[in-house]
Formats: structure tokens, C-alpha cells, sequence
């Protein structure tokens, strides 16, 4: 008999679960909506024992070429507790049925609230599901590795652990008449300023860009839920930057940036990100998640172009968040080794 209920629950109860709880923003409701939103269907999960909560999952369903899909739970299924071994062989078994009833190849997962840092910690993980190829990784994958301040700290810390260069040129951003603005309401007035930015951005630092829909629909979904704050920096009245940061449990996350291509050396890339933090400590969070980085010795294709933003994050201070690898739960083994040869190659 099994020992844990998977059962499957409408956004609103999952909702009613998750909202006191400490998720990654890809596991909370409203990520789920922003994807509903541009088509994809979400599935959400609920994992008790005992009638207890001890995990919850998000599943998105993504096309792939030839009418084929794979499903994926990004940083989750969310443990709530230390787990026994058993826990995953009920998982997968649950994930299979799932995948294969589904009609999909496969199920893509990288947990959240497993200990990485103990070791042995991922022992049962390699030894019930397939850890995923360092090739097969990829951007529109959730980041195996973010970079985070502990907001706990006093303001003259933080400044203490940015590097010299940062706090010059905060400092003279600040000389140079930057002028940043945080905005909490009234977000569509600055769309499309965002819009036009955010492509100029996706040009220039060769990152993928959205369709305006998918960030049109955010943007409406944060004012309602009232989840984000903007920051807006000006230099003689011109909108040079616009920058969105998304709140769920403790922590601020920088999701998007649109910045523009003139007046760089005036600073205000840094001078943003400062008066963000500067807000965040304000709303009382705990920590200021910057989003996906290179690690130091990168061994991920995915991540080879991020070294720059890499390090521009890194000069702030701060740790490195790591998750666990991708594993994969397959269905379908002929259409997942197409999947796979085809990322080898590319």
C-alpha cells in the first residue's frame, strides 16, 4: 500500500496550500498563470502523508517537434520535510503514470529542498532517475545556479561586500543625476518603454526574448496580484532602464531588464540594482535573488554566455544558490534518445 496520496488539485486549493510556504517563484500559482497565459498547460500536485503536506509540484506541458511534449516541474516538486529513500521510489512511480498518461516522452525535474551540501545527498536520486547530460541543458530551462544577498545584514554590510568598482559607481550614478524611481502600482504606463528596452537588451547581451504577450500578461498579473515592484532610472528625463522584480515568501528575484544602449558609463545599471536592494531591505525580505549565473568553473554549454552578467552580479556580494541536477523520469524511450542526439548537436 502506498505510503504517500499524489493527487492532483486546481490552481485555488493549490493555492490555499502553498501561499504561507517558502517556494522558488517557478513553483508558485502565479508562475503557473503567466504560462497558462501563453498557452501551456499546468498541472498542480499535492503530496501528503498522513494528511499532511510533505511536498508540492507544479508540471508544465511544452511541444516539442513533431507533435511530441515533455513536462516540466522547474525547482520542484518542493519538499517540506527530510524525506525518506522511499519517498522517490513512490515518486517516480507516480511521475511515470503520469508521463505516460499524458502522452508524453518524458518529465523534466530539479528539486527544491534537498539538501545538495550533505554528502551522499543526491545517492538515491542517480540510482532511481536519469540524471540529465551537461549538453542537454539549456536556457529555457530553469538556472542550476542563482546569486543571492542576505538582506538580513545592515546596509553598511552589503556596501562592505560589494566590490570597489560597485560602490564607485553607485556613487557616481548618483553625482551624474541618475535618478531612479520604484514604482508599485500603475505598471502598464511603463510597458511599453519596458517593451522596446527589453528587445534593445536581447540584441545586445544575445538573450532569448519573449514574445510581448508573454511579458504583457506578467506584467498585468503582478499589478493584480500585487506580487512586483519596478525600478525606473531617468537621466535628463529620458527612460534609460526598467527593471522588474518579482516578491514571493522572502525573497525579491530580479525577473527582467530592459536597458537601453546610451549613457552607459553614467552608471545606472548599478545604481538600479542598489536602490532595489535598498528596497527590498525596506519591504522586510530576507534575501535579493539576482537570478541564474555561471558558476566559477563552468562545465554547462547553456551557460557560457553569461560570464559578464555573471560577474555584474557577483561584484554586489553575496552567495552562490545552487539547485539539484535535471533528472528525467522517460516514457518514451525512442522519441527521448532523438531528444537527446538532437542536443548533442546543437
Amino acid at each position: 500500500m502506498s505510503k504517500y496520496i499524489f493527487k492532483e488539485v486546481e490552481i485555488q486549493e493549490y493555492k490555499n496550500l502553498t501561499l504561507s510556504k517558502s517556494l522558488p517563484l517557478t513553483q508558485n500559482y502565479f508562475y503557473g498563470e503567466w504560462q497558462e497565459a501563453v498557452g501551456r498547460p499546468v498541472r498542480y500536485f499535492a503530496i501528503t502523508e498522513e494528511n499532511k503536506i510533505v511536498a508540492t509540484a507544479l508540471a508544465i506541458k511544452f511541444s516539442m517537434p513533431f507533435g511530441k511534449s515533455y513536462l516540466y516541474m522547474p525547482h520542484g516538486p518542493v519538499l517540506y520535510t527530510d524525506l525518506p529513500d522511499d519517498f522517490f521510489g513512490e515518486f517516480k512511480y507516480f511521475v511515470k503514470k503520469l508521463t505516460q498518461n499524458d502522452g508524453s516522452v518524458f518529465c523534466r525535474f530539479d528539486t527544491w529542498g534537498f539538501n545538495l551540501q550533505v554528502e551522499g545527498s543526491t545517492f538515491y536520486l542517480d540510482k532511481m532517475f536519469f540524471r540529465v547530460p551537461k549538453f542537454a541543458y539549456s536556457p529555457v530551462f530553469q538556472p542550476k545556479f542563482e546569486w543571492v544577498i542576505d538582506l538580513t545584514q545592515d546596509e553598511a554590510s552589503i556596501v562592505a561586500s560589494m566590490k570597489k568598482v560597485n560602490r564607485y559607481t553607485i556613487r557616481q550614478a548618483n553625482k551624474n543625476s541618475v535618478v531612479v524611481d520604484t514604482v508599485s502600482f500603475g505598471f502598464m504606463d511603463y510597458f511599453e518603454d519596458f517593451y522596446k528596452l527589453v528587445s534593445k537588451t536581447a540584441i545586445r547581451d544575445r538573450f532569448i526574448e519573449y514574445p510581448k504577450e508573454y511579458y504583457f500578461n506578467i506584467f498585468k498579473n503582478c499589478e493584480e496580484n500585487k506580487t512586483c515592484f519596478l525600478n525606473i532610472a531617468r537621466l535628463n528625463g529620458e527612460v534609460l532602464l526598467v527593471n522588474m522584480f518579482i516578491i514571493f515568501g522572502d525573497t525579491a528575484l530580479w525577473l527582467f531588464s530592459g536597458s537601453s544602449n546610451k549613457e552607459r558609463q553614467a552608471g545606472y545599471t548599478y545604481f538600479a540594482q542598489w536602490k532595489a536592494i535598498q528596497e527590498a531591505k525596506k519591504l522586510g525580505l530576507k534575501y535579493y535573488n539576482f537570478g541564474g549565473i555561471m558558476p566559477s568553473d563552468n562545465l554547462y554549454k547553456a551557460y557560457r554566455g553569461w560570464a559578464g552578467l555573471s560577474d555584474f552580479k557577483r561584484r554586489f556580494g553575496g552567495f552562490q544558490l545552487e539547485y539539484s541536477d535535471f533528472y528525467d523520469v522517460i516514457a518514451d524511450k525512442f522519441w527521448y534518445a532523438v531528444y537527446l542526439l538532437k542536443k548533442f548537436f546543437i
